[in-house]
């Protein structure tokens, strides 16, 4: 009998002895681990809600179990390390880059009511996030004035009397 003082040790182990094909004897309701790792597993959509955006999406961990995305971002949350407990004794283990997609959306996303929302300045960082995330046209029109704005030249002013450093004129440009 061997006893580990931390969960994520505990579910580490199980994880490899069910990979490795172990029958496993419990004294008590068995403990089960599903690994989800292919990042389209997390689905996501955006679209315009007044002056925010609205964030909606699924976690799909398997055929049966699909979990909207303000559920499976409250799980993460209270998670610790990459497994996620849907309910006693089920557990989800994600790859390191999706729980980090899950972190980095719940940063940027508040929960108003029932739906999540999220502020037009967020809209870069969303798309650069996730690649396939499918977005309205408003979404598209406010990333393509972000990048307009990168490529943006400012020119110092012709009658300006000062002489700048050159960190001052890099922070004007």
């Amino acid at each position: 009998e061997q006893e580990f003082p931390e969960a994520e040790e505990s579910l580490e182990l199980l994880l490899e002895l069910q990979e490795t094909g172990y029958i496993l004897e419990w004294s008590d309701k068995p403990w089960t681990v599903t690994t989800v790792t292919k990042p389209q597993t997390l689905r996501l959509q955006a679209s315009q809600n007044g002056d925010w955006f609205e964030l909606q999406g699924t976690l799909s961990i398997d055929e049966s179990n699909v979990l909207n995305l303000q559920r499976a971002l409250e799980i993460s949350r209270n998670s610790r390390g990459r497994f996620m407990e849907l309910e006693p004794g089920k557990f989800v283990a994600l790859s390191e880059q999706l729980k980090q997609r899950l972190s980095a959306v719940d940063e940027l996303v508040e929960a108003q009511r029932k739906e999540l929302r999220f502020s037009p300045l967020a809209v870069p960082t969303l798309a650069e996030l996730d690649e396939e995330l499918e977005v309205d046209s408003a979404f598209g029109e406010v990333l393509e004035r972000f990048r307009k704005a990168d490529t943006l030249q400012a020119h110092l002013p012709s009658d300006l009397q000062a002489e700048l450093r050159d960190y001052q004129r890099e922070g004007y440009q």
